[in-house]
């Protein structure tokens, strides 16, 4: 089970794992954010750790409304209990309107649809790299085997040979 709550009242919302055997799993508290209160949350007495949960703040933030008196709390044996009270939740107003939303849709999918076209352009441009780069190889075998060819040529006419003897390889008399 997961709670979801609000990053920086910014209306990002990310899941919290909840914990195993709490007695709200399955309840998603704080969806429309309610930033760290207990307002909206059913009556009971609840012990730190689903506590830290439910009010989506941290330990220590909850350690410093108890000492501070904005939270209720009592204990029971070793284990601390804090009270949740129910109120209706406020609501945090959303940053972005929906002509914002929108805008930023739009943003989204032109920026999709450029990073598709500039995929393909790469991957165009890396077989045209693969078949220049193939084509320069062949053209480099054809040049060493001329060369090759020459080199033979070049010991045929150095070897000490009569002009005759020479003219007769050439012509092949």
């Amino acid at each position: 089970m997961y709670f979801t709550y609000n990053v920086l009242n910014k209306g990002l919302k990310y899941k919290k794992p909840a914990a195993e055997n709490s007695r709200n799993s399955g309840r998603h508290f704080g969806v429309n954010g309610t930033n760290g209160s207990t307002k909206g949350l059913p009556k009971m007495w609840i012990n730190i750790d689903e506590a830290v949960i439910t009010l989506e703040t941290s330990r220590r933030t909850l350690h410093r409304r108890i000492s501070g008196g904005q939270i209720k709390s009592k204990k029971d044996g070793k284990r601390r209990l804090v009270w949740i009270d129910e109120r209706k939740p406020e609501p945090i107003p959303s940053p972005l309107n929906p002509d914002e939303t929108e805008n930023l849709k739009s943003q989204n999918e032109q920026l999709n649809k450029d990073l598709r076209q500039m995929a393909d352009k790469l991957s165009q441009m890396a077989d045209n790299a693969t078949d220049e780069r193939r084509r320069h190889d062949l053209i480099i075998l054809q040049l060493t085997q001329q060369l090759d060819q020459a080199r033979l040529q070049i010991e045929d006419l150095t070897l000490k040979q009569t002009y005759w003897q020479r003219l007769k390889s050439v012509f092949g008399f």
